[in-house]
Protein backbone atom coordinates (compact mmCIF):
# COMPACT_ATOMS: atom_id res chain seq x y z
CA UNK A 1 0.00 0.00 0.00
CA UNK A 2 1.48 3.54 -1.04
CA UNK A 3 2.45 5.15 2.17
CA UNK A 4 0.78 8.80 2.99
CA UNK A 5 3.57 11.09 3.47
CA UNK A 6 0.55 13.87 4.25
CA UNK A 7 1.07 12.25 7.92
CA UNK A 8 3.82 11.09 10.13
CA UNK A 9 5.58 7.76 8.22
CA UNK A 10 8.72 6.46 10.00
CA UNK A 11 12.13 6.79 7.91
CA UNK A 12 12.25 3.60 5.71
CA UNK A 13 11.96 1.25 2.57
CA UNK A 14 8.14 0.91 1.47
CA UNK A 15 7.99 -1.31 -1.48
CA UNK A 16 4.17 -1.95 -3.55
CA UNK A 17 3.30 -4.87 -5.48
CA UNK A 18 1.73 -3.43 -8.41
CA UNK A 19 1.46 -6.60 -10.47
CA UNK A 20 -2.13 -7.38 -11.85
CA UNK A 21 -3.27 -10.80 -12.39
CA UNK A 22 -4.07 -11.98 -16.25
CA UNK A 23 -7.71 -11.76 -17.58
CA UNK A 24 -8.00 -14.27 -19.91
CA UNK A 25 -11.24 -14.97 -21.67
CA UNK A 26 -11.54 -18.55 -23.17
CA UNK A 27 -14.01 -17.85 -26.00
CA UNK A 28 -15.41 -21.11 -25.77
CA UNK A 29 -17.74 -21.27 -28.74
CA UNK A 30 -21.64 -20.70 -28.48
CA UNK A 31 -23.81 -23.72 -29.26
CA UNK A 32 -25.78 -22.39 -32.24
CA UNK A 33 -27.39 -24.43 -34.97
CA UNK A 34 -26.72 -23.02 -38.29
CA UNK A 35 -29.14 -23.97 -40.96
CA UNK A 36 -28.39 -23.82 -44.74
CA UNK A 37 -30.98 -24.14 -47.48
CA UNK A 38 -34.12 -23.29 -49.08
CA UNK A 39 -36.65 -20.46 -47.41
CA UNK A 40 -39.84 -18.62 -48.35
CA UNK A 41 -37.23 -16.73 -50.43
CA UNK A 42 -39.21 -13.69 -50.06
CA UNK A 43 -40.46 -10.61 -47.34
CA UNK A 44 -43.46 -8.31 -47.02
CA UNK A 45 -43.98 -5.02 -46.94
CA UNK A 46 -46.41 -2.36 -47.65
CA UNK A 47 -45.86 1.33 -48.39
CA UNK A 48 -48.29 4.30 -48.53
CA UNK A 49 -47.23 7.44 -49.93
CA UNK A 50 -49.09 9.88 -52.83
CA UNK A 51 -48.46 9.04 -56.76
CA UNK A 52 -47.58 11.81 -59.21
CA UNK A 53 -47.13 11.48 -63.14
CA UNK A 54 -44.25 13.61 -63.55
CA UNK A 55 -42.22 12.13 -60.76
CA UNK A 56 -41.31 8.68 -59.38
CA UNK A 57 -41.09 7.76 -55.99
CA UNK A 58 -38.82 4.82 -54.81
CA UNK A 59 -40.36 1.42 -52.49
CA UNK A 60 -38.58 1.73 -49.14
CA UNK A 61 -36.95 -1.91 -49.83
CA UNK A 62 -34.77 -2.87 -52.42
CA UNK A 63 -34.92 -6.70 -54.37
CA UNK A 64 -38.56 -6.05 -55.07
CA UNK A 65 -40.38 -8.50 -57.14
CA UNK A 66 -41.77 -6.75 -59.71
CA UNK A 67 -43.99 -7.65 -63.19
CA UNK A 68 -40.84 -8.93 -66.21
CA UNK A 69 -37.97 -9.16 -63.76
CA UNK A 70 -36.27 -12.01 -62.09
CA UNK A 71 -38.45 -13.25 -59.62
CA UNK A 72 -38.67 -16.20 -56.91
CA UNK A 73 -41.27 -18.97 -57.35
CA UNK A 74 -44.20 -18.48 -55.14
CA UNK A 75 -43.40 -14.60 -54.58
CA UNK A 76 -46.35 -12.41 -54.84
CA UNK A 77 -46.65 -9.34 -57.29
CA UNK A 78 -46.98 -6.13 -55.91
CA UNK A 79 -50.66 -4.92 -55.75
CA UNK A 80 -51.48 -1.04 -55.66
CA UNK A 81 -55.02 -0.32 -54.05
CA UNK A 82 -56.18 3.46 -53.72
CA UNK A 83 -57.37 3.83 -50.30
CA UNK A 84 -61.18 3.45 -51.02
CA UNK A 85 -60.40 -0.38 -51.98
CA UNK A 86 -60.21 0.11 -55.17
CA UNK A 87 -57.54 -2.18 -57.50
CA UNK A 88 -54.85 -0.57 -59.43
CA UNK A 89 -53.69 -2.37 -63.01
CA UNK A 90 -50.08 -2.19 -63.45
CA UNK A 91 -49.12 -0.44 -66.89
CA UNK A 92 -52.54 1.11 -66.83
CA UNK A 93 -52.69 3.31 -63.51
CA UNK A 94 -48.97 3.33 -62.53
CA UNK A 95 -45.98 1.73 -63.90
CA UNK A 96 -42.89 0.41 -62.33
CA UNK A 97 -39.26 1.29 -62.95
CA UNK A 98 -36.64 -0.85 -61.80
CA UNK A 99 -32.72 0.57 -61.48
CA UNK A 100 -29.74 -1.10 -61.45
CA UNK A 101 -27.24 0.84 -61.74
CA UNK A 102 -26.02 0.23 -58.04
CA UNK A 103 -24.77 -3.44 -59.19
CA UNK A 104 -25.27 -6.39 -56.96
CA UNK A 105 -28.04 -7.89 -59.56
CA UNK A 106 -32.16 -8.11 -58.26
CA UNK A 107 -31.12 -8.04 -54.75
CA UNK A 108 -29.83 -4.92 -55.02
CA UNK A 109 -32.22 -2.93 -57.30
CA UNK A 110 -34.31 -0.01 -56.64
CA UNK A 111 -38.13 0.12 -57.77
CA UNK A 112 -39.70 3.25 -58.37
CA UNK A 113 -43.19 4.12 -59.07
CA UNK A 114 -45.08 6.82 -60.92
CA UNK A 115 -48.46 7.51 -62.43
CA UNK A 116 -49.84 7.01 -66.01
CA UNK A 117 -52.96 8.93 -67.21
CA UNK A 118 -55.62 7.88 -69.36
CA UNK A 119 -54.52 9.99 -72.40
CA UNK A 120 -52.82 7.85 -74.86
CA UNK A 121 -50.87 10.51 -76.45
CA UNK A 122 -49.15 11.26 -72.79
CA UNK A 123 -49.27 8.88 -70.41
CA UNK A 124 -47.42 11.32 -68.23
CA UNK A 125 -50.44 14.55 -68.48
CA UNK A 126 -50.50 15.41 -64.43
CA UNK A 127 -54.44 16.29 -65.87
CA UNK A 128 -55.17 13.36 -66.66
CA UNK A 129 -56.74 11.01 -64.33
CA UNK A 130 -55.87 6.92 -64.97
CA UNK A 131 -58.07 4.45 -66.12
CA UNK A 132 -59.34 3.83 -63.01
CA UNK A 133 -59.60 7.06 -61.69
CA UNK A 134 -55.88 7.72 -60.01
CA UNK A 135 -55.37 11.40 -60.47
CA UNK A 136 -52.16 13.05 -59.54
CA UNK A 137 -51.29 13.43 -55.77
CA UNK A 138 -53.73 10.42 -54.64
CA UNK A 139 -52.28 8.22 -51.83
CA UNK A 140 -52.01 4.47 -52.73
CA UNK A 141 -50.80 1.45 -50.31
CA UNK A 142 -48.63 -0.63 -52.47
CA UNK A 143 -48.39 -4.03 -50.75
CA UNK A 144 -44.94 -6.16 -52.71
CA UNK A 145 -42.69 -9.05 -52.19
CA UNK A 146 -39.31 -8.50 -51.37
CA UNK A 147 -35.65 -10.17 -50.99
CA UNK A 148 -32.75 -7.81 -50.67
CA UNK A 149 -29.03 -8.79 -50.25
CA UNK A 150 -29.27 -9.00 -46.57
CA UNK A 151 -32.12 -11.82 -46.89
CA UNK A 152 -29.44 -14.42 -48.13
CA UNK A 153 -27.08 -13.30 -45.42
CA UNK A 154 -26.67 -15.37 -41.94
CA UNK A 155 -29.19 -13.74 -39.52
CA UNK A 156 -29.20 -15.58 -36.06
CA UNK A 157 -32.29 -15.67 -33.72
CA UNK A 158 -33.44 -16.99 -30.55
CA UNK A 159 -36.99 -16.96 -30.96
CA UNK A 160 -39.01 -19.19 -33.63
CA UNK A 161 -41.49 -16.53 -34.28
CA UNK A 162 -38.78 -14.24 -35.64
CA UNK A 163 -37.89 -17.03 -37.82
CA UNK A 164 -41.12 -17.71 -39.23
CA UNK A 165 -42.03 -13.78 -39.53
CA UNK A 166 -38.75 -13.76 -42.24
CA UNK A 167 -38.98 -16.61 -43.95
CA UNK A 168 -42.50 -17.31 -43.67
CA UNK A 169 -44.96 -20.42 -42.56
CA UNK A 170 -43.56 -23.69 -41.91
CA UNK A 171 -46.32 -25.76 -42.96
CA UNK A 172 -49.32 -25.83 -45.32
CA UNK A 173 -53.01 -25.12 -43.86
CA UNK A 174 -54.25 -26.98 -46.30
CA UNK A 175 -55.68 -30.06 -45.82
CA UNK A 176 -55.26 -31.62 -49.92
CA UNK A 177 -51.48 -31.52 -49.52
CA UNK A 178 -50.55 -31.47 -46.16
CA UNK A 179 -46.73 -32.63 -46.37
CA UNK A 180 -46.25 -29.53 -48.32
CA UNK A 181 -43.35 -27.30 -46.71
CA UNK A 182 -43.66 -24.10 -47.39
CA UNK A 183 -40.55 -23.17 -46.05
CA UNK A 184 -37.96 -25.55 -45.32
CA UNK A 185 -35.90 -23.13 -42.90
CA UNK A 186 -38.70 -22.25 -40.70
CA UNK A 187 -39.40 -25.71 -40.29
CA UNK A 188 -36.42 -26.75 -39.13
CA UNK A 189 -35.64 -23.41 -36.99
CA UNK A 190 -38.95 -24.64 -34.92
CA UNK A 191 -37.81 -28.57 -34.31
CA UNK A 192 -34.14 -26.81 -33.53
CA UNK A 193 -35.79 -24.89 -30.66
CA UNK A 194 -37.94 -27.76 -29.57
CA UNK A 195 -35.04 -29.88 -29.00
CA UNK A 196 -33.19 -27.39 -27.19
CA UNK A 197 -31.05 -25.04 -28.65
CA UNK A 198 -31.05 -21.55 -27.55
CA UNK A 199 -29.64 -19.73 -30.95
CA UNK A 200 -30.20 -20.00 -34.62
CA UNK A 201 -27.95 -19.39 -37.42
CA UNK A 202 -30.22 -19.29 -40.75
CA UNK A 203 -28.70 -19.14 -44.00
CA UNK A 204 -30.90 -19.06 -46.93
CA UNK A 205 -29.82 -20.42 -50.27
CA UNK A 206 -30.51 -17.15 -53.17
CA UNK A 207 -32.93 -18.85 -55.34
CA UNK A 208 -33.58 -15.63 -57.16
CA UNK A 209 -31.78 -16.58 -60.29
CA UNK A 210 -32.58 -19.68 -62.19
CA UNK A 211 -29.30 -19.58 -63.94
CA UNK A 212 -27.04 -20.79 -60.51
CA UNK A 213 -27.38 -24.37 -59.85
CA UNK A 214 -29.11 -25.49 -56.65
CA UNK A 215 -25.41 -27.21 -55.71
CA UNK A 216 -23.65 -24.53 -56.22
CA UNK A 217 -26.42 -22.27 -54.27
CA UNK A 218 -25.58 -24.47 -51.16
CA UNK A 219 -22.08 -23.60 -51.98
CA UNK A 220 -22.07 -20.00 -52.57
CA UNK A 221 -24.39 -19.96 -49.14
CA UNK A 222 -20.90 -22.19 -47.44
CA UNK A 223 -18.52 -19.18 -48.49
CA UNK A 224 -21.08 -16.44 -46.31
CA UNK A 225 -19.82 -18.88 -43.32
CA UNK A 226 -16.56 -19.04 -43.75
CA UNK A 227 -14.92 -16.77 -41.68
CA UNK A 228 -18.04 -16.92 -38.78
CA UNK A 229 -17.26 -18.09 -35.44
CA UNK A 230 -20.89 -18.93 -34.33
CA UNK A 231 -20.97 -21.59 -36.68
CA UNK A 232 -20.01 -25.11 -35.04
CA UNK A 233 -22.91 -27.02 -36.33
CA UNK A 234 -24.14 -27.51 -39.82
CA UNK A 235 -27.41 -28.86 -40.76
CA UNK A 236 -27.80 -28.58 -44.94
CA UNK A 237 -31.79 -28.38 -45.55
CA UNK A 238 -31.65 -30.56 -49.11
CA UNK A 239 -35.03 -29.30 -50.50
CA UNK A 240 -34.95 -29.74 -53.90
CA UNK A 241 -32.13 -32.07 -54.16
CA UNK A 242 -33.77 -34.24 -56.97
CA UNK A 243 -33.17 -38.40 -56.56
CA UNK A 244 -30.48 -40.35 -58.53
CA UNK A 245 -31.80 -43.16 -60.78
CA UNK A 246 -29.59 -45.34 -59.37
CA UNK A 247 -30.93 -47.55 -57.12
CA UNK A 248 -27.89 -48.91 -55.22
CA UNK A 249 -26.14 -45.75 -54.59
CA UNK A 250 -26.84 -41.63 -54.40
CA UNK A 251 -24.06 -39.85 -56.44
CA UNK A 252 -26.49 -37.04 -56.20
CA UNK A 253 -26.72 -37.07 -52.36
CA UNK A 254 -23.22 -37.98 -52.21
CA UNK A 255 -22.03 -35.20 -54.03
CA UNK A 256 -24.01 -31.95 -52.18
CA UNK A 257 -22.66 -33.79 -48.61
CA UNK A 258 -19.05 -33.79 -49.48
CA UNK A 259 -19.12 -30.13 -51.02
CA UNK A 260 -20.58 -29.19 -47.16
CA UNK A 261 -17.44 -32.16 -46.16
CA UNK A 262 -15.23 -29.77 -48.19
CA UNK A 263 -16.20 -26.69 -46.42
CA UNK A 264 -15.83 -27.93 -42.86
CA UNK A 265 -12.67 -29.93 -43.12
CA UNK A 266 -11.00 -26.44 -44.55
CA UNK A 267 -12.79 -23.83 -42.19
CA UNK A 268 -11.50 -26.41 -39.44
CA UNK A 269 -8.04 -26.15 -40.65
CA UNK A 270 -8.24 -22.58 -40.70
CA UNK A 271 -9.30 -22.58 -36.69
CA UNK A 272 -13.60 -22.17 -37.53
CA UNK A 273 -14.05 -26.02 -36.06
CA UNK A 274 -17.46 -27.15 -37.07
CA UNK A 275 -19.09 -30.35 -38.46
CA UNK A 276 -21.81 -31.14 -41.18
CA UNK A 277 -25.25 -33.21 -39.58
CA UNK A 278 -26.82 -34.33 -42.64
CA UNK A 279 -30.25 -36.61 -43.47
CA UNK A 280 -31.42 -37.61 -46.91
CA UNK A 281 -34.49 -36.29 -48.22
CA UNK A 282 -37.58 -38.55 -47.83
CA UNK A 283 -37.11 -39.73 -51.64
CA UNK A 284 -34.09 -41.17 -51.13
CA UNK A 285 -34.99 -43.42 -48.18
CA UNK A 286 -36.02 -46.45 -50.50
CA UNK A 287 -33.22 -46.33 -52.57
CA UNK A 288 -29.97 -45.25 -51.09
CA UNK A 289 -27.18 -47.13 -49.62
CA UNK A 290 -26.56 -45.12 -46.49
CA UNK A 291 -23.54 -47.42 -45.74
CA UNK A 292 -22.45 -46.79 -49.07
CA UNK A 293 -22.90 -42.77 -48.69
CA UNK A 294 -21.38 -43.04 -45.21
CA UNK A 295 -17.84 -44.75 -46.40
CA UNK A 296 -17.61 -42.51 -49.20
CA UNK A 297 -17.85 -39.44 -47.09
CA UNK A 298 -15.69 -41.33 -44.15
CA UNK A 299 -14.97 -37.69 -42.30
CA UNK A 300 -14.83 -36.93 -38.42
CA UNK A 301 -16.82 -33.78 -39.40
CA UNK A 302 -19.46 -35.54 -40.97
CA UNK A 303 -22.51 -37.13 -39.45
CA UNK A 304 -25.07 -38.96 -41.41
CA UNK A 305 -28.13 -39.55 -40.27
CA UNK A 306 -30.75 -42.16 -40.33
CA UNK A 307 -33.81 -42.94 -41.26
CA UNK A 308 -34.65 -40.25 -44.23
CA UNK A 309 -37.93 -39.71 -43.34
CA UNK A 310 -39.61 -39.36 -40.24
CA UNK A 311 -43.41 -38.62 -38.99
CA UNK A 312 -44.49 -35.19 -38.15
CA UNK A 313 -48.02 -34.23 -37.14
CA UNK A 314 -49.54 -31.24 -38.97
CA UNK A 315 -51.37 -29.28 -36.56
CA UNK A 316 -52.92 -26.88 -38.31
CA UNK A 317 -54.81 -29.79 -40.48
CA UNK A 318 -54.83 -32.23 -37.98
CA UNK A 319 -53.15 -34.85 -40.25
CA UNK A 320 -49.64 -36.88 -39.70
CA UNK A 321 -47.46 -36.32 -42.07
CA UNK A 322 -43.82 -37.59 -43.40
CA UNK A 323 -41.13 -35.24 -43.46
CA UNK A 324 -37.45 -35.29 -44.78
CA UNK A 325 -34.35 -36.52 -42.79
CA UNK A 326 -32.44 -33.33 -42.75
CA UNK A 327 -35.61 -32.14 -40.28
CA UNK A 328 -34.24 -35.11 -37.93
CA UNK A 329 -30.44 -33.40 -38.21
CA UNK A 330 -31.94 -30.49 -36.93
CA UNK A 331 -33.55 -32.11 -34.12
CA UNK A 332 -29.97 -33.62 -33.22
CA UNK A 333 -28.06 -30.40 -33.73
CA UNK A 334 -30.52 -28.49 -31.33
CA UNK A 335 -29.71 -31.49 -28.89
CA UNK A 336 -26.56 -31.07 -29.06
CA UNK A 337 -26.58 -27.25 -28.51
CA UNK A 338 -28.32 -27.93 -24.85
CA UNK A 339 -26.23 -29.70 -23.53
CA UNK A 340 -22.04 -29.19 -23.02
CA UNK A 341 -19.99 -29.98 -25.50
CA UNK A 342 -18.54 -33.27 -23.82
CA UNK A 343 -22.21 -34.38 -23.89
CA UNK A 344 -22.76 -36.61 -27.30
CA UNK A 345 -25.86 -38.18 -28.87
CA UNK A 346 -25.81 -41.72 -27.85
CA UNK A 347 -29.20 -42.39 -26.27
CA UNK A 348 -30.19 -39.06 -26.73
CA UNK A 349 -34.08 -38.43 -27.67
CA UNK A 350 -35.46 -35.95 -30.11
CA UNK A 351 -39.02 -34.30 -29.63
CA UNK A 352 -41.24 -32.99 -32.58
CA UNK A 353 -41.84 -36.05 -34.31
CA UNK A 354 -44.65 -38.53 -34.28
CA UNK A 355 -42.88 -41.14 -34.67
CA UNK A 356 -41.33 -43.27 -37.29
CA UNK A 357 -43.07 -44.30 -40.61
CA UNK A 358 -44.48 -48.03 -40.86
CA UNK A 359 -42.29 -48.55 -43.69
CA UNK A 360 -39.32 -47.78 -42.48
CA UNK A 361 -39.99 -48.89 -38.98
CA UNK A 362 -40.66 -52.71 -40.00
CA UNK A 363 -36.96 -52.77 -41.92
CA UNK A 364 -34.98 -51.86 -38.99
CA UNK A 365 -34.31 -54.83 -37.52
CA UNK A 366 -31.28 -54.87 -35.58
CA UNK A 367 -28.99 -56.58 -37.68
CA UNK A 368 -29.90 -53.75 -40.76
CA UNK A 369 -28.97 -50.83 -37.56
CA UNK A 370 -26.33 -53.15 -36.81
CA UNK A 371 -24.50 -53.04 -40.32
CA UNK A 372 -25.46 -49.10 -40.65
CA UNK A 373 -23.92 -47.96 -37.46
CA UNK A 374 -20.71 -50.19 -37.92
CA UNK A 375 -20.38 -48.13 -41.01
CA UNK A 376 -20.80 -45.26 -39.80
CA UNK A 377 -24.30 -44.21 -39.79
CA UNK A 378 -25.82 -42.26 -36.94
CA UNK A 379 -28.66 -44.49 -36.40
CA UNK A 380 -32.31 -43.33 -34.68
CA UNK A 381 -34.89 -45.89 -33.44
CA UNK A 382 -38.22 -45.74 -32.08
CA UNK A 383 -38.38 -47.41 -28.51
CA UNK A 384 -40.79 -49.29 -26.45
CA UNK A 385 -42.07 -46.05 -25.55
CA UNK A 386 -42.47 -44.36 -28.95
CA UNK A 387 -39.31 -41.84 -28.11
CA UNK A 388 -37.10 -41.47 -30.91
CA UNK A 389 -33.69 -41.72 -29.69
CA UNK A 390 -30.34 -42.34 -30.78
CA UNK A 391 -28.28 -46.04 -31.46
CA UNK A 392 -25.20 -44.94 -31.18
CA UNK A 393 -23.83 -40.84 -31.71
CA UNK A 394 -21.28 -41.33 -34.41
CA UNK A 395 -19.85 -39.38 -37.42
CA UNK A 396 -18.72 -41.34 -40.53
CA UNK A 397 -14.86 -41.98 -39.86
CA UNK A 398 -15.38 -45.30 -37.12
CA UNK A 399 -11.34 -45.65 -37.45
CA UNK A 400 -10.92 -44.93 -34.13
CA UNK A 401 -12.75 -43.25 -30.95
CA UNK A 402 -11.61 -39.96 -31.51
CA UNK A 403 -12.66 -40.01 -35.23
CA UNK A 404 -15.90 -41.94 -34.17
CA UNK A 405 -17.40 -39.91 -31.04
CA UNK A 406 -19.15 -36.57 -32.05
CA UNK A 407 -18.31 -35.48 -28.32
CA UNK A 408 -14.77 -36.24 -28.88
CA UNK A 409 -14.53 -33.75 -31.84
CA UNK A 410 -16.09 -31.16 -30.45
CA UNK A 411 -14.23 -31.12 -27.18
CA UNK A 412 -11.19 -31.06 -29.23
CA UNK A 413 -12.62 -28.27 -31.40
CA UNK A 414 -13.86 -26.38 -28.02
CA UNK A 415 -10.23 -26.85 -26.53
CA UNK A 416 -8.83 -25.49 -29.79
CA UNK A 417 -10.66 -22.28 -29.93
CA UNK A 418 -10.87 -21.34 -26.54
CA UNK A 419 -6.90 -21.46 -26.18
CA UNK A 420 -6.53 -19.42 -29.78
CA UNK A 421 -9.03 -16.78 -28.55
CA UNK A 422 -7.94 -16.81 -24.62
CA UNK A 423 -3.92 -16.43 -25.97
CA UNK A 424 -5.17 -13.33 -28.34
CA UNK A 425 -6.78 -11.66 -25.59
CA UNK A 426 -3.64 -12.20 -23.18
CA UNK A 427 -2.33 -9.06 -25.05
CA UNK A 428 0.80 -11.16 -24.77
CA UNK A 429 1.88 -10.83 -28.84
CA UNK A 430 4.10 -7.92 -29.54
CA UNK A 431 5.47 -7.02 -26.48
CA UNK A 432 9.40 -7.59 -25.66
CA UNK A 433 10.28 -11.21 -24.48
CA UNK A 434 12.26 -10.86 -21.44
CA UNK A 435 13.48 -12.96 -18.88
CA UNK A 436 9.66 -13.76 -17.52
CA UNK A 437 7.75 -13.73 -20.74
CA UNK A 438 7.99 -17.97 -20.80
CA UNK A 439 6.24 -18.13 -17.47
CA UNK A 440 3.62 -14.71 -18.45
CA UNK A 441 2.64 -17.40 -21.18
CA UNK A 442 2.73 -19.99 -19.17
CA UNK A 443 0.61 -19.13 -16.62
CA UNK A 444 -1.86 -17.59 -19.79
CA UNK A 445 -1.95 -21.16 -21.40
CA UNK A 446 -2.24 -22.99 -17.94
CA UNK A 447 -5.52 -20.17 -16.61
CA UNK A 448 -7.46 -21.34 -20.02
CA UNK A 449 -6.69 -25.06 -19.32
CA UNK A 450 -7.56 -24.83 -15.79
CA UNK A 451 -11.15 -22.56 -16.76
CA UNK A 452 -11.65 -25.69 -19.67
CA UNK A 453 -10.75 -28.29 -16.33
CA UNK A 454 -13.41 -26.24 -13.93
CA UNK A 455 -15.99 -26.02 -17.05
CA UNK A 456 -15.61 -29.66 -17.41
CA UNK A 457 -14.56 -29.54 -21.13
CA UNK A 458 -11.62 -31.24 -20.52
CA UNK A 459 -10.51 -33.76 -17.57
CA UNK A 460 -6.98 -32.78 -16.61
CA UNK A 461 -4.24 -32.02 -18.30
CA UNK A 462 -0.49 -32.68 -17.63
CA UNK A 463 3.08 -31.93 -18.61
CA UNK A 464 2.70 -28.30 -19.70
CA UNK A 465 6.39 -27.35 -20.99
CA UNK A 466 6.95 -23.76 -22.07
CA UNK A 467 10.25 -22.53 -24.04
CA UNK A 468 11.69 -19.81 -26.33
CA UNK A 469 13.20 -21.17 -29.27
CA UNK A 470 16.92 -20.33 -30.10
CA UNK A 471 19.03 -19.26 -33.00
CA UNK A 472 19.93 -20.70 -35.48
CA UNK A 473 17.80 -23.51 -35.38
CA UNK A 474 14.64 -22.04 -33.99
CA UNK A 475 12.94 -18.62 -34.03
CA UNK A 476 13.80 -16.75 -30.76
CA UNK A 477 10.52 -14.75 -31.83
CA UNK A 478 8.87 -17.87 -31.12
CA UNK A 479 8.06 -19.46 -27.44
CA UNK A 480 6.25 -23.01 -28.08
CA UNK A 481 4.06 -24.84 -25.46
CA UNK A 482 3.25 -28.10 -25.10
CA UNK A 483 0.76 -30.04 -22.96
CA UNK A 484 -1.09 -33.25 -22.85
CA UNK A 485 -5.25 -32.96 -22.32
CA UNK A 486 -7.54 -35.84 -20.86
CA UNK A 487 -10.98 -35.82 -22.40
CA UNK A 488 -14.39 -36.94 -21.36
CA UNK A 489 -14.94 -39.87 -23.78
CA UNK A 490 -18.24 -41.42 -23.74
CA UNK A 491 -19.93 -43.95 -21.47
CA UNK A 492 -21.17 -46.33 -24.18
CA UNK A 493 -20.94 -49.82 -22.52
CA UNK A 494 -21.87 -51.23 -19.19
CA UNK A 495 -20.97 -54.85 -18.90
CA UNK A 496 -22.10 -56.68 -15.35
CA UNK A 497 -21.75 -60.63 -14.70
CA UNK A 498 -23.94 -62.62 -12.46
CA UNK A 499 -24.26 -66.36 -10.95
CA UNK A 500 -26.52 -68.19 -9.28
CA UNK A 501 -24.87 -69.58 -5.62
CA UNK A 502 -26.28 -72.42 -4.22
CA UNK A 503 -23.61 -73.60 -2.14
CA UNK A 504 -25.10 -73.36 1.80
CA UNK A 505 -28.00 -74.82 1.47
CA UNK A 506 -29.08 -73.01 4.56
CA UNK A 507 -32.87 -72.43 5.68
CA UNK A 508 -33.84 -70.94 8.55
CA UNK A 509 -37.38 -71.31 9.42
CA UNK A 510 -37.40 -68.84 11.87
CA UNK A 511 -41.12 -69.04 13.64
CA UNK A 512 -42.80 -72.32 12.43
CA UNK A 513 -45.69 -70.05 12.30
CA UNK A 514 -44.61 -68.04 10.08
CA UNK A 515 -44.55 -68.49 5.97
CA UNK A 516 -41.34 -69.79 4.76
CA UNK A 517 -39.21 -67.81 2.08
CA UNK A 518 -36.90 -69.93 -0.64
Amino acid sequence: MTANFSQYVPPGVYVQDDSQPIVVTTGVPTSTVTLVGPARGYQNSSDTFSLYSQTSTFLTFRGVFVPGGTNVVGAPLPVVTKTDGTVLTVNADYAFTVDTSDGGGATNNRVSIHRLSADSGNPQNPAVASPNGLADGDQVIITYAYADSSYYTPQEFSDPDLVSQRYGLAITSDATSPDTILSPMTLAAQIAFANGANSVLCCPIDQSSNAVALRDQFKNAYVKLEADFRVTMIVPLFAGVAETTVTTSAPVLESFIADLKAHCVATSADGFGRMAFAGAPKTYEETTDFTLVSTVLDHKRVVLLYPGRVSYYNGVVNRFVDVDGYYLAAAAAGVLAAGSVQRGLTKKSVVGFAGLPASVFQKMSKAYKNSLSRDGVCVFEQNRNNDINCRHGVSTDMTSINTREISMTRIADTLYSAIQVGMDNAGLIGEPIDLEMPSRVKGALSGILEQLKGNAVIVDYQNLAVRQQTSPQGDPTVIECKFQYRPAPPLNYVTVAFSIDLTTGVVDLGNASAPVTP
